[in-house]
């Protein structure tokens, strides 16, 4: 089956000689070797073909060069020294926030608020309770109310 790919011409950057076979008086075209239908689209199919090629070579491309600070396939003693920094800056952040962490957690109103969390999962828990009696004992009036009907 044959599949026809319709483009613009000049888009693809089909050579000015093509184009001004297609578009050339008839005068003119009897002079130059006719291009023929079928060679026109194998022109169009191979350039789109290689457009497609290159495009998905760019597209590696710049993922590479989006992540390439952090592969070491992309090395050098200055880039490794500089990696080493930051990792060494990263670990101390992270040991920074533990710390700033741990000394907010000692602060009266964090501790209050601490303790008043804690009060309220205690009455939800048994308030959670009571409510579950409640509907199992809903439940059974309404069955032994349904049973005795």
């Amino acid at each position: 089956m044959k599949t026809h790919i319709v483009f613009s011409l000049a888009a693809l950057a089909i050579p000015a000689a093509l184009i001004a076979q297609e578009t050339a008086p008839a005068a003119e075209t009897e002079a130059a070797p006719a291009v023929t239908l079928e060679k026109l689209e194998n022109n169009v199919n191979t350039l789109g073909e290689t457009i497609r090629l290159k495009v998905d070579k760019q597209i590696a491309n710049n993922k590479k060069l989006v992540n390439a600070w952090d592969n070491p396939e992309f090395t050098s003693d200055e880039v490794e020294a500089k990696r080493k920094e930051l990792k060494d800056l990263q670990n101390a952040v992270i040991k920074a926030q533990i710390e700033l962490r741990e000394e907010v957690a000692n602060l009266p109103a964090v501790k209050a608020l601490s303790d008043e969390n804690a009060k309220l999962d205690t009455e939800i828990k048994t308030l959670r309770a009571d409510f579950n009696t409640k509907v199992r004992e809903l439940r059974m009036k309404r069955f032994n109310q349904t049973a005795t009907e």
